[in-house]
């Protein structure tokens, strides 16, 4: 994990691959928390559902 940007209702993860790209990671903040799953520096696995993918074209 390479950057964490909390903003209220979502938070914003910013996740350095093996191969040195940043991918961009979001999630929704339904309920307060006290205790973070990631934290700066952590490793992590990014994944997401195969309907999930939208391609930009700009």
């Amino acid at each position: 994990v390479y950057d964490i940007a909390y903003l209220g209702d979502m938070t914003v993860y910013h996740v350095r691959l093996d191969d040195g790209q940043v991918v961009r990671a979001s999630t929704m903040n339904a309920a307060r928390i006290t205790e973070d799953p990631l934290s700066w520096n952590d490793r992590a696995w990014v994944s997401f559902r195969p309907d999930a993918g939208v391609v930009l074209t700009r």
